[in-house]
């Protein structure tokens, strides 16, 4: 982030109002401080490789990167991990959540 001046004043005023409302957001619970979807796609992408031990196909480890990239980060990039309402949604018949992508695409999260 830059304040695009060379006033020091101007910087300093800047980044108290910044502050002020970032400070002002956490108090009210507005700030999310935890993992994102993304995070935990990034960190599966890097761990993949190894926890399979060599023994995937690395077109099958590509083709699971490429799911995460073209299907569900565009969609849950950074919803937190937490967070299951971040979307349009509904339950399918055994309790299971569904969310719905743009188009026809659904994706089912978690059973109960």
């Amino acid at each position: 982030m830059s304040t695009k001046t060379d006033s020091l004043a101007l910087a300093k005023e800047f980044a108290e109002d910044w502050y002020l409302e970032l400070r002002g957001k956490s108090r009210v619970g507005q700030l999310k401080q935890e993992r994102t979807f993304a995070d935990a796609a990034k960190q599966f992408v890097r761990e993949y490789v190894p926890l399979t031990n060599g023994e995937r196909n690395p077109r099958y480890v590509k083709d699971h990167e490429a799911r995460l990239d073209n299907h569900l980060l565009p969609y849950f990039d950074n919803i937190g991990l937490s967070d299951r309402s971040g979307g349009p949604r509904g339950v399918l018949g055994d309790g299971a959540d569904i969310f719905r992508t743009s188009g026809s695409k659904i994706i089912v999260l978690e059973s109960t």
